[in-house]
């Protein structure tokens, strides 16, 4: 890790100056939380619990496969800030109790909190923050996404729907469970062919989450050059999550919301080309972020 460059990155980044002109990036703003409800997907999927490749993203979507008890997680992403929200959250659980971890996660990062669970930091993640908090510690707030701040109650509830770290009950456990997880990060434009055919293992759980749909890569390239990847990397039983798609229908009218109109012809290209693969669609109760309450999330994934 260069420290240096990492640093001279989320001070444009705190300052909102562009870095790059692309949606995903090497270097970019850190998901505070997510918003996918993978809480509940696992209650729809019937899968072997042992070896998962998922976004990394919050660092939620590796912590949920951790309490759905997965050893080997493995966590990916292109922006190389998001392992450091991902040990950040692992450190956040083993040093605090739950009054605290949803106290920090209901506001924001600051230098005592980061104090607090410095011990169970990475030195890299540790100093990465810990320079930024000397550098201007009140724009620390401009280098994450999905924070959530100013409406803590209503998106914490959305929380506890989404992902079992933010109850209670399901905190302990994954709290007690931890020391038996295996995470590894792994930097990855899962666009990039060459770098995704040969970092690949075999998993029982591969997610992808919505990246598709924020990518200018046509259906049928993804198809034809990155999905057989993705495919032939799971093992027999493995489930893979192609698509994630938030309030994809109306919970009255039963039908597509306008917010989500510009993405219905791609979604049924990717729908219709994926059919092949032994289709598993699954509806979801109405969840994510900024979305509404009047929707249901809608999943594609295929079961090897």
């Amino acid at each position: 890790m260069n420290l240096k460059k990492e640093m001279n990155y989320a001070r444009l980044l705190m300052n909102k100056t562009e870095v790059g002109q692309r949606v995903y990036q090497n270097h970019d703003k850190m998901m505070y939380i997510g918003g996918d409800n993978m809480r509940g997907l696992f209650q729809e999927l019937d899968v072997n619990k042992e070896k998962s490749l998922v976004v990394c993203g919050s660092g939620d979507p590796g912590l949920e496969v951790a309490y759905q008890d997965f050893s080997q997680i493995t966590c990916f992403d292109i922006n190389l800030f998001a392992r450091h929200m991902l040990h950040v959250k692992l450190a956040a659980i083993k040093a605090l109790n739950y009054q605290e971890f949803c106290e920090l996660f209901q506001t924001s990062l600051t230098k005592e909190w980061l104090d607090k669970i410095s011990p169970y930091l990475p030195d890299a993640t540790f100093l990465f923050f810990d320079n930024l908090f000397q550098l201007n510690s009140s724009k620390l707030p401009n280098l994450f996404t999905h924070n959530y701040s100013k409406h803590a109650l209503y998106f914490f509830r959305k929380c506890q729907q989404n992902f079992s770290v933010y109850n209670e009950q399901e905190f302990s456990k994954l709290k007690s469970c931890l020391q038996t997880k295996k995470f590894q990060f792994l930097p990855l434009d899962i666009f990039q062919k060459e770098k995704v055919n040969s970092c690949l293992e075999k998993y029982d759980f591969i997610y992808l989450s919505n990246i598709l749909f924020f990518a200018s890569m046509p259906v049928a390239d993804f198809m034809k050059n990155i999905f057989p990847i993705f495919y032939q990397s799971l093992r027999d039983d493995g489930v893979l999550v192609v698509n994630y798609f938030h309030s994809y229908m109306d919970e009255l009218k039963e039908k597509r919301t306008f917010k989500n109109r510009l993405y219905q012809e791609r979604n049924s290209l990717l729908y219709e080309q994926i059919k092949r693969y032994c289709n598993q669609e699954i509806i979801l109760p109405a969840s994510g972020f900024g979305h509404g309450t009047g929707g249901k999330d809608f999943v594609l994934a295929v079961k090897k």
